[in-house]
């Protein structure tokens, strides 16, 4: 049975690639009263969901059977932290990413990464969308914009930016662990390794601040990329069913997904 968690009731959230996610989420969007509000959930095996405009996170165990009907009642498109167990019902499509972690460095040396003050995140925007089309056709700068600073200003989330043309942003920090959501360089300042400089300087400040960085590769091609910075891989990648647009209007179901 999955139960809405009472006001100031510990998540616990036992995996922590979506467990520094929802910890971020139900400290931002908590306490809200409208759409963007944040419920979280336990359920009977023990999992925490949170749920959050279409999507639905899970961190740790849930019957599938019951998640699957969970999710259509809230309405949400998206579950992240699928089990891997889980066998899709028509109308949901599944995708994997591979995850991976960095733990603290013992010792720390070296200059910390330049924070971007809020003035500039619209560069840190325009940024992001030159170096992925993806990101670029589904996010507004405003919701964007309006949720980073929410984040920032609470202490979930920061953005780093080097030299205007590579970017690095931690989207959640919650649990002891801190969230790596894209690394990003400008398409000409490619190959001249700002990205693995930037990264390195955000693992060592990561690494004075105690936290554990966990990210989740969209491409398998970018793996290596994070193996030279010193990630290990974790034991599952990260699965995400998304729901098609037909499907979650209630017809027939089609295979393009969200």
């Amino acid at each position: 049975m999955i139960r809405l968690l009472s006001p100031g009731e510990a998540l616990c959230c036992p995996d922590p690639l979506t467990g520094c996610r929802i910890e971020a989420l139900a400290d931002c969007y908590g306490s809200m009263a409208n759409e963007l509000k944040a419920d979280c959930y336990r359920s009977g095996e023990g999992g925490v969901l949170c749920h959050w405009g279409d999507r639905l996170l899970l961190s740790g165990r849930c019957d599938p059977n019951e998640l699957w009907d969970f999710a259509l009642m809230l309405g949400a498109a998206r579950i992240e932290g699928l089990p891997a167990a889980a066998r899709l019902p028509d109308g949901w499509q599944l995708e994997q990413h591979p995850a991976l972690i960095h733990a603290p460095a013992v010792s720390v040396s070296g200059e910390r990464p330049p924070a971007v003050p809020a003035d500039r995140l619209r560069r840190v925007f325009a940024l992001l969308c030159e170096a992925d089309p993806a990101f670029s056709a589904e996010s507004d700068l405003f919701h964007w914009l309006s949720d980073l600073t929410r984040r920032r200003n609470r202490g979930r989330a920061e953005v780093f930016l080097l030299e205007d043309r590579a970017t690095a942003c931690l989207s959640a920090i919650g649990g002891g662990y801190a969230y790596l959501s894209m690394v990003a360089a400008a398409p000409g300042a490619r190959g001249r390794g700002l990205g693995g400089r930037l990264l390195h300087a955000v693992l060592q400040d990561c690494s004075r601040r105690k936290l554990s960085v966990v990210t989740a590769a969209r491409d398998s091609a970018l793996v290596p990329f994070y193996l030279r910075a010193g990630f290990r891989p974790l034991k599952s990648p990260l699965l995400i069913a998304t729901r098609s647009r037909r499907a979650a209007a209630g017809g027939a179901d089609d295979k393009e997904s969200d």
